[in-house]
Order: C-alpha cells, then structure tokens, then sequence
C-alpha cells in the first residue's frame, strides 16, 4: 500500500511545472504544491510501521480472545504476514487449504465452499473493518480496523453534545455489530446514529439502556416519536398498504401479525 502511495505522489510530482518562472503567483503555487506532495510523503513514511504494528497487536488480540477459529484463524494468521497489503482472497483460500492440511495430516485437504467463511469474516465475524476492490477479475482485501474507529467518530459527530457518553455509543455500536438495530443494515449501506428510545421528551434518559443504533435516516425521521406511535403509524402502515397493493388479504395479514406478537 506505502508503495502504490509513493508511486501516485511521483506521478503527482513528475507533472508539476512552472511555465513563467517570473511570475510570482505562479511560482508559489508550484511550491505550495510541492510542499502539500512531500507533507504527504512524510506522513504516510511516519505512519506506516504504527499502522502496521497497531494492525498486527489487533489480529494477535483477537487469535488471544478465540474470536477467529477454523480457517477464519488461518486466515488471520495469513493477514499477519501482510498487514498493509491488499492481499488475493485466492492466495488466502490457498493458504488456508494448506494450513488444514498440515494440521490435519492430510485427512482433511481442504474446506469446502472455503470462500464463504473468509466472507463471512469480513461482513459479520469483523464488520466495517476490511477495505476491498476486484481487479482483473480477483478480489483483493485488506484488514482495516481503523475504519471501525472512524463509524464511532462519526456516529458521535451524528449525536447532539449533550446525549449519550462516548463510552456508551462505543459500546452499543459494537454490540449491534456496526449496523441498525431495526434493520439489520450494516452501516455500508447508510450511516448510523445513536437514538433515544424512549425521547427525551417523553423523559427517555441518555443511558445505555435508552441507546437505540439506528440507521440516520430512521433515526431522524423518528425524531421525538413514541416508538410504538412511529413504528405504527410510518413503519407498519406503509408495510400494510404493500400487503393490500399487492392482493395479500389483509385480514390473513393482521392475524399472523397479531399472532406473532403474542408469541413473542
């Protein structure tokens, strides 16, 4: 990644020029330019070897907890080897399929339908946390977890001063798995905000209890609604006037509805 980097900022230095060295304006936004080019340089040569030891202490800690097992853990260990790469999730199939067969003694040669479970890994087991892209028909990954850090910035950016504590926001975000609680949609599909339940308008607190993660949008069009008022009047009547629109018998509709709430 530092390579690909260098590489762009040479590109970006090679077409600098300056026509009309006489003339002064001209002349300093050359070396505003080249200033902005090699302040670049200077941070991404700085931070290079903190991202990649802060990368390698985090999969480590995870391997510690047992959060990755199976081939996820070999997978892992593979990322390790190559913190601040983009690497080929082929190459990572491949190494997995191999770990397992050592370990194995070759009774068990490889992981079968092995390209799921390193999916899993980067949408659910670790969500928010891997950045990837196809080129030439490979699909390339790498392991990201500051881009976690950054949801929870922006989620707290999304929360007026005087609501929920960072701590709180930090902890509900992770245990909603970085996306909306009502929807299920990871916060790649939209950004998320951290909600009062119950509003503070109706004497909701700002507490752990209280702090819903909601997708922006909801989270504003829910605004200081009752819950159930909201839910009813926008959520569910919209969900009623599709079953109608489309030919379900509402009165069929209603009595699973009602059936399943009070199974719940």
């Amino acid at each position: 990644m530092i390579y690909d980097k260098m590489i762009s900022l040479t590109e970006n230095f090679a077409e600098l020029n300056v026509k009309d060295i006489s003339n002064p304006n001209e002349l300093k936004n050359y070396f505003n330019k080249l200033k902005k080019i090699f302040n670049i340089v200077y941070v991404v040569v700085k931070m290079y070897p903190v991202y990649k030891k802060h990368r390698i202490y985090i999969l480590n800690k995870y391997k510690d907890q047992k959060k990755f097992r199976g081939q996820k853990s070999y997978a892992v260990d593979y990322m390790i080897k190559f913190p601040t790469k983009m690497v080929k999730q082929g190459d990572v199939l491949l190494y997995c399929d191999q770990r397992r067969n050592e370990d194995t003694k070759g009774e068990k040669p490889n992981y079968k339908d092995n390209s799921r479970q390193i999916e899993h890994l980067r949408n659910n087991t670790d969500p928010h946390c891997f950045l990837g892209k196809y080129k030439n028909g490979e699909y390339y990954f790498m392991y990201v977890p500051e881009n976690q850090e950054l949801v929870i910035e922006e989620i707290i950016e999304n929360t007026k001063n005087d609501d929920f504590s960072k701590e709180i926001i930090i902890s509900k975000t992770k245990s909603a798995n970085y996306k909306c609680e009502l929807t299920g949609l990871p916060v790649s599909e939209g950004h998320l905000a951290a909600d009062h339940w119950i509003s503070k308008k109706n004497g909701g607190e700002s507490n752990i209890k209280n702090c819903v993660i909601l997708n922006k949008i909801l989270n504003e069009k829910k605004n200081k609604h009752d819950p159930i008022v909201w839910f009813c009047k926008f959520l569910l009547t919209n969900f009623l006037n599709i079953c109608k629109r489309t030919g379900m018998d509402l009165e069929t509709v209603k009595s699973k509805l009602i059936s399943f709430i009070q199974e719940f």
